[in-house]
């Protein structure tokens, strides 16, 4: 998956280590066409520019123009494996001791899992605030993915809080107007701050410049 993208940045070649500037993105028949550069460290000398295309995207976010590196994750990041797992809801039954401490503690589990790719409030039940939800005593505090909901489940257990966690379901993804089934396998391209989740990465190279004489 983008090998020709990676080869290049790798390359032993380059004087110092190569940084990448997004210079657009663009929506093309459904797919999410990135115009990328390979810069110098400053972001100013313009040694290789590329299109990646992201078919299939269930998510992404782009936030800056600039990243020091590329990444790509599989199946396995909480990312990715939130669009692919299948789901569960949550149910809770008794008051806690101590509501803020154990949403407190519902932040810590989800931050582990998801980092900062995922919202907490995603998956939770947003019919009411989550502290008058957990002071009411009884509820279904959330519907999502298993490996999330799960942790969640293991969260109030330890608070003595009763559970039940409802049949598995078949994965959902969110296509911008509705929760819809998911068509996986899936994977994930990072730079920086931003990412795109989809089905399929390619690239191709746009210029004519070679991979040597850059100084």
């Amino acid at each position: 998956m983008l090998d020709a993208l990676r080869g290049f940045l790798d390359s032993p070649d380059h004087p110092h280590t190569p940084s990448l500037r997004i210079d657009a993105a663009r929506w093309n028949d459904f797919c999410l066409d990135l115009d990328v550069a390979v810069t110098d460290f400053n972001y100013e000398a313009t040694w290789s520019v590329w299109t990646i295309r992201c078919e299939g995207v269930r998510e992404f976010q782009l936030l800056q123009r600039f990243g020091e590196s590329l990444e790509v994750h599989e199946s396995t990041h909480a990312a990715v494996r939130q669009h692919t797992d299948p789901w569960r809801a949550l149910f809770f039954k008794g008051k806690p001791r101590d509501v803020p401490g154990l949403i407190g503690q519902l932040r810590l589990v989800h931050e582990r899992l998801a980092e900062d790719y995922i919202p907490f409030d995603r998956y939770l039940n947003v019919e009411c605030p989550l502290i008058e939800l957990l002071s009411g005593g009884d509820g279904k505090l959330a519907e999502g993915p298993r490996f999330i909901v799960e942790e969640y489940a293991e969260v109030l257990r330890r608070g003595s809080i009763a559970v039940s966690l409802g049949n598995e379901q078949p994965a959902r993804t969110w296509n911008g107007a509705e929760w819809s089934s998911a068509d996986g396998p899936l994977s994930m391209v990072t730079m920086g701050s931003n990412f795109v989740v989809a089905q399929n990465f390619s690239d191709q190279r746009k210029d004519g410049l070679s991979n040597r004489g850059h100084g």
